[in-house]
């Protein structure tokens, strides 16, 4: 208690099904009952559509109704430096989702979701290293895109410096450590590198990222958007991530001796990341404009893995003292939670099941990313394996929340074409 009692103001969030942070602002003379005896929330709000519209049919209706609540990771509060003013200091902890009724986790919560397949990692002796890239379009307001992409260029970032420079140092103070960022190779795109870390904390770093930035923006007069095709531009998040050995301390993907570095139990990861790859995009690519993006050239499409082709769903990149992989299939609007742990689920199936890993570079016509949201989610349906590792509870409310979004999404092209 602390150190959330220097804060003026804490606000207690948990990520829906599409990654927006929701939940109460609690001023610190109230804070202690809170963490003692919290408020109860709308139970159906972690699948809210993309038009903020209620889930009502099927499963997700009955569910719905109870009330449920908010129980805070104290481990994870940090600063909202962007929130607030010199006189206000505001934090936010991290929260995960219960039922009120049986005090049970809400088993649709991503991050609890995230925090299980890590769970399961850690019981076989492993623990995750992983980073995002995340990828956004920048445009004051007002004005349009440039009207030419503008690669890594120095000029672009100085020209936005004001807003650019302040978000990387909101975001150290919140504990999200950026890397580096840079103009992307189409118009208006920048992407800022966030710094691996180990377990739920690199997908917690990430959503404060994303749900920051946006706020930031809506403060210094800036649009940001993550919406996967655009305009000017295709948006991604590629996800890097290694297992570790908890005994050793080793990379557990690394081997020097082995083809492109990549140890056998790598491979098996690998391969199974491959077989699950067409189930896994309703996750990665969970919007119907997502889909816009794919199948383009130097963007994934074909279901093969490299170590140097930007058109592989996944590439391998190693040197002699370690290896990732990158899963380069997550677009602008993935969730990162899910985005985890959908990885995890795959990579570990192929592990346990010591699935063959195909060579590099190998395309088969017929194996393809799915081209529709329609057809991710039926073969996320299809797929046995994915389906009970994440929990069928979670997947029902899932397709729930995307298949409301495909509904509201042709009612307005409808409506749009009349």
């Amino acid at each position: 208690m602390s150190d959330i009692n220097k804060y003026d103001y804490v606000r207690f969030s948990v990520a829906d099904i599409h990654g927006r942070s929701r939940g109460r602002v609690v001023p610190a003379r109230h804070v202690e009952k809170y963490l003692t005896t919290p408020d109860t929330i709308f139970a159906g709000f972690l699948s809210f559509g993309l038009l903020n519209e209620v889930v009502s049919s099927g499963k997700c209706k009955d569910e719905r109704m109870p009330k449920a609540y908010a129980v805070p990771d104290l481990s994870t509060l940090y600063k909202v430096p962007w929130c607030g003013n010199d006189d206000t200091k505001v934090a936010e902890v991290m929260c995960d989702s219960y039922w009120l009724k049986t005090r049970s986790a809400q088993l649709a919560c991503p991050r609890y979701v995230a925090r299980q397949q890590l769970e399961k990692l850690t019981n076989l002796g492993f623990s995750l290293f992983s980073g995002y890239e995340v990828e956004f379009t920048l445009t004051q307001s007002g004005k349009a895109h440039p009207l030419e992409p503008d690669y890594m260029r120095q000029r672009l970032v100085s020209k936005h410096g004001d807003f650019l420079f302040y978000v990387e140092d909101c975001m150290h103070q919140a504990g999200v450590d950026i890397g580096s960022f840079h103009s992307e190779w189409d118009a208006g795109l920048y992407e800022m590198v966030l710094q691996p870390l180990y377990g739920i904390k690199s997908a917690d770093s990430c959503i404060t990222f994303k749900n920051g930035i946006l706020e930031i923006g809506d403060k210094k007069d800036y649009t940001v958007r993550f919406d996967s095709t655009q305009e000017s531009a295709d948006v991604g998040m590629h996800f890097n991530h290694s297992l570790w050995s908890l005994s050793s301390g080793v990379n557990v993907f690394h081997d020097p001796d082995n083809p492109d570095g990549l140890s056998t139990l790598g491979r098996h990861w690998l391969a199974g990341l491959l077989k699950h790859a067409k189930a896994l995009s309703a996750f990665f690519c969970p919007t119907i404009n997502c889909y816009d993006r794919l199948h383009k050239p130097n963007l994934p499409g074909p279901i093969y893995w490299s170590t140097d082709k930007r058109s592989a769903c996944i590439k391998v990149k190693s040197t002699k003292c370690e290896t990732y992989i990158e899963n380069r299939i997550p677009s602008g609007m993935s969730n990162p939670y899910i985005t985890m742990a959908a990885t995890i689920a795959a990579g570990l199936n192929g592990v346990l099941k010591k699935l063959e890993c195909p060579a590099p570079d190998k395309k088969v016509l017929t194996n393809d990313l799915p081209h529709t949201l329609s057809e991710a989610i039926g073969e996320l349906q299809g797929d046995a394996d994915i389906v009970n590792s994440l929990g069928k509870e979670f997947i029902d409310w899932f397709i729930c929340t995307m298949k409301m979004d495909i509904e509201s999404s042709c009612r307005v092209a409808q409506f749009n074409h009349e």
